[in-house]
C-alpha cells in the first residue's frame, strides 16, 4: 500500500513537472527560438537580395546591425520638363521663356535608419522604415531660350544661376506633385515585403515622418 502511494505521489509529480517543463518550452522558450531562426532567415534573404541590411532586433536584443552597400537607394525615378519666363525683358520688351528638362531619382539615403524587431513566435516583424525622399535632381543637357534675340549661353552668369535655381524649384514641386515619392514608396515596400515573405512572416509597417 505504501509503495502504490509513493509510486502514484511520484508519478504525480513528474507528471506536473513534466507540464510545467512543455508549458514553459510550448509558451516561452519556443516563442523566443523561433524569434530568433526569423531574425536569422531576414538577415540571410536581406544580406544577400537587398542594398541595406536592416537592424534587426528579436527578443529585446539586437542581434543584427544595420549595414549598406550603397550611398543612395533609388527605388523609382522620373523626367520632367519645365517652362519658365524670364525676368529679365529683352531690349524689344519681349520676355523668353526657358525650357528644360529633368532626371529626378527618389527613395532613401542608405545612413537612414531601417530597424525590425521580430515579435515573439517570429511570425510578425516591426518595421521601421525612413520616408521616401528625392535624392538627386539633374539637369538634363542646357536649357533652351525660345527667343531669336539671344541663347542660353548669352545670358549673363548670374541671370543663369538664378533661372537655374527658379527651374530646379519648378521641378521639384512639379515631380512631388506627380507622385515619384508615392511611387518610390510602393517600389520600396513592395522589395521588403517580398522579403520578409520568403522569411515566411509579415511586416508591420511603421513609418517615419518625412523631414
Amino acid at each position: 500500500m505504501q509503495r502504490a502511494i509513493f509510486l502514484a505521489v511520484f508519478g504525480g509529480a513528474a507528471l506536473v513537472t513534466a507540464m510545467i517543463c512543455w508549458g514553459a518550452w510550448f509558451f516561452f522558450i519556443r516563442p523566443m527560438d523561433e524569434a530568433v531562426k526569423t531574425a536569422n532567415r531576414l538577415q540571410q534573404i536581406f544580406s544577400e537580395q537587398f542594398e541595406i541590411t536592416p537592424r534587426i532586433s528579436a527578443n529585446a536584443g539586437v542581434l543584427f546591425s544595420q549595414t549598406s552597400r550603397v550611398e543612395n537607394l533609388v527605388t523609382a525615378r522620373r523626367k520632367t520638363a519645365i517652362q519658365l519666363p524670364i525676368d529679365m525683358p529683352l531690349e524689344d520688351g519681349s520676355q523668353p521663356i526657358v525650357s528644360a528638362e529633368f532626371r529626378a531619382g527618389a527613395g532613401i539615403a542608405g545612413r537612414e535608419t531601417l530597424e525590425m524587431n521580430v515579435r515573439r513566435g517570429g511570425r510578425q516583424v516591426d518595421a521601421r522604415i525612413p520616408a521616401n525622399k528625392i535624392l538627386d535632381l539633374q539637369l538634363i543637357g542646357s536649357p533652351i531660350v525660345d527667343s531669336s534675340k539671344t541663347s542660353w549661353e548669352n545670358l549673363p552668369d548670374r541671370t543663369q544661376a538664378r533661372v537655374l535655381r527658379q527651374l530646379r524649384l519648378a521641378a521639384r514641386k512639379l515631380i512631388l506633385e506627380e507622385g515619384l515619392l508615392a511611387e518610390a514608396d510602393r517600389e520600396f515596400l513592395a522589395r521588403i515585403q517580398a522579403i520578409a515573405a520568403q522569411a515566411d512572416c509579415a511586416l508591420v509597417i511603421q513609418k517615419s515622418k518625412a523631414p
